[in-house]
């Protein structure tokens, strides 16, 4: 994989992370990739 692409896909799950955050759910808790 290119490192563009790898940078996109953090940035991506980063974007999820702060949107959990602001808004707080049962789901949680699940990890990365499901």
């Amino acid at each position: 994989m290119s490192k563009l692409g790898i940078e996109r896909l953090v940035a991506l799950e980063v974007g999820l992370q702060q949107e959990r955050l602001k808004e707080p759910s049962g789901m949680g808790a699940m990890p990365f990739g499901g």
